[in-house]
């Protein structure tokens, strides 16, 4: 009776293991209409009680304007500006975008707002995940960028674990149109700088897509969402279910 007793709680500790500890996940999304102006901002939308990070994308079209901050209405930890791409190898103006991550937000409904330095078109997204590391959630030497002017392009962030996410923003010129990202969070052409963006999980990257090849300046960055580094040992370690201290003996001593 006591071998069964023990089988039973190594299952039932498994299974729970299998569901609490499922990496970063997606929570949720807002995504502005694209303006022209010097500020933009997301509708209202809700964050999780479990969200960690807020990742932001946003563009614009412009030789030199850049935006100067990004805020969560709600209040929250650091923000940081991870990765900025601008190009105009193509034509003229030029393309802007840049992914920020909003560490630790008040989770609750709220609104992300981008400021630009200069009134220029703007595009705004911003998406909500659960499961990241708190104090580095989006690492700036892991992200990556891309001007490639293929109809198809995928963006990997260095250092991916199975337990983390990546996030994308692609932004282009005026007459190349956005067909969606992998998994798409946001598909705008409605002002002279188009965007998309989207997320992967695990190891993959964010593929963007758009209806043309060549003629248009197109910039996308994506950036690595990781995991907490040692998750998975310290739930282990303080998960007995025999009611001993954690470590103190193995599993199923007598």
């Amino acid at each position: 009776m006591r071998t069964r007793s023990r089988v039973t709680a190594i299952l039932l500790l498994l299974l729970w293991a299998s569901s609490a500890w499922a990496g970063v996940a997606f929570d949720n999304k807002g995504s502005a209409t694209a303006i022209t102006n010097t500020t933009i901002t997301t509708p209202a939308f809700t964050i999780a009680a479990g969200a960690t990070v807020i990742a932001v994308g946003a563009s614009l079209q412009h030789a030199t304007a850049d935006y100067t901050a990004v805020s969560w209405s709600l209040g929250s930890g650091t923000v940081t500006k991870v990765k900025v791409l601008r190009d105009h190898t193509l034509s003229t103006p030029d393309s802007y975008t840049t992914v920020w991550c909003i560490n630790a937000p008040t989770t609750g409904s709220g609104t992300v707002t981008a400021t630009s330095d200069t009134s220029v078109p703007l595009q705004l997204n911003a998406a909500s995940f659960t499961g990241s590391d708190t104090t580095t959630p989006c690492p700036a030497a892991n992200a990556q960028t891309s001007a490639s002017e293929a109809t198809s392009v995928t963006v990997t962030p260095t250092g991916l674990g199975a337990n983390d996410a990546s996030y994308g923003a692609a932004g282009s010129n005026i007459g190349n149109n956005p067909l969606g990202c992998t998994t798409a969070l946001q598909t705008d052409s409605n002002t002279a700088e188009n965007q998309q963006t989207g997320y992967a999980l695990g190891t993959t990257g964010v593929v963007c897509t758009w209806d043309l090849a060549n003629g248009h300046n197109t910039t996308f960055v994506a950036v690595r969402i990781q995991a907490p580094s040692g998750a998975a040992v310290k739930f282990r370690r303080t998960l007995n279910p025999f009611g001993a201290r954690a470590g103190s003996r193995p599993w199923g001593a007598q």
